[in-house]
């Protein structure tokens, strides 16, 4: 056992701690906000992409009604073509395209040091590996705590506060030889203040 009071260390495990712990609900809020503008974004690609599939169909249709022996709108039935496929792309792909590139965006941008000195997030790939890092190391701040707490336990049990107290005895007399001093003197001018 150290002979280091165990308690000194108690500020620094909690501080650690709680940093932690403001570092994972941060990432939490991130995440879902990044997700949030990632799905906003997404949505209005999309709805662009059918505001142009719209527009053309519609103009390819009126085309094709109007000249409907010489077919003129089949360009635009084309460019409505390429319009669809365009959003298919985009929707089977929007995980890849959009959503992940975002998210990996939103992980990099975010630099907690002006609100956490002792930040734990650093550049990472991606908020999910971020928040993985995080749990870890708040797992890990909890051990810490709870064996320190489990070492002021033992640091203040009857028999190391004993051995600390025979063992400052048998290296320096002199602080007892003093303490019993004082406590002669304390009692002698009690006893005269009372005569």
């Amino acid at each position: 056992m150290k002979d280091q009071n165990p308690t000194l260390d108690s500020l620094n495990y909690l501080k650690k701690y709680i940093n932690l712990r403001t570092d994972a609900i941060l990432l939490a809020i991130s995440q879902k906000l990044s997700n949030g503008i990632a799905y906003f974004i997404f949505a209005l690609i999309m709805a662009f992409v059918f505001i142009f599939v719209s527009l053309f169909l519609s103009l390819s249709l009126a085309e094709w009604l109007a000249d409907l022996l010489n077919r003129p709108g089949i360009g635009n039935l084309i460019v409505s073509g390429i319009y669809v496929i365009l959003g298919v792309f985009v929707y089977v792909f929007r995980t890849k395209l959009i959503l992940n590139p975002i998210s990996k965006n939103m992980g990099k941008i975010m630099d907690m040091s002006d609100l956490n000195n002792e930040s734990a997030i650093h550049d990472h790939e991606s908020i999910e590996e971020a928040i993985i890092n995080i749990h870890q190391k708040i797992k890990g701040a909890e051990e810490d705590i709870h064996q320190n707490i489990d070492d002021i336990k033992e640091y203040y049990s009857f028999e190391q506060l004993r051995d600390r107290f025979i063992r400052s005895i048998s290296t320096n007399p002199r602080n007892i030889i003093n303490v019993l001093l004082i406590l002669r003197e304390v009692l002698k001018s009690r006893k005269k203040n009372c005569d």
